[in-house]
């Protein structure tokens, strides 16, 4: 086989693998919120879960100041990959040169191995409300 030959379905293979992982996410939107009702009004919310190789597959999204927030795992809100995942809520440090916001929630929430949150992402749009305990 010539070089090219290979390179070409090399490449082709990449692709399709890379196209085949993105289309296992599906929408996810929310809000996260306090057990009040109380929305956390910044930070960042991730889902994580383990593919069937074996790899952790991870998604994001940043907290908006309603709690709102949109899921991203390869491409820019494209979602999460169905499944069950584990949750963690990170409150980040300021960035625009203010105060640094404590978080109003419990610190359990910031370690995969301290969070009882588990979210199941199922085909179609998923809308989640994510409730935490407040800060003792």
């Amino acid at each position: 086989m010539s070089m090219v030959r290979c390179v070409t379905l090399l490449s082709a293979c990449v692709f399709a693998i890379g196209c085949a992982a993105e289309s296992r996410t599906q929408p996810v939107n929310g809000k996260v919120q306090l057990s009040d009702g109380t929305p956390v009004q910044r930070g960042v919310i991730e889902f994580r879960t383990v593919g069937e190789d074996g790899a952790m597959i991870n998604a994001h999204g940043r907290i908006e100041s309603d709690g709102s927030f949109q899921l991203t795992t390869f491409e820019e809100n494209d979602g999460a990959v169905v499944g069950e995942h584990q949750v963690i809520v990170l409150n980040p440090a300021s960035t625009d040169g203010g105060p640094v916001m404590h978080a109003p929630y419990a610190d359990q929430y910031r370690t995969y191995e301290t969070s009882d949150l588990k979210f199941t992402i199922e085909p179609g749009p998923n809308d989640i409300v994510v409730e935490l305990k407040r800060k003792k």
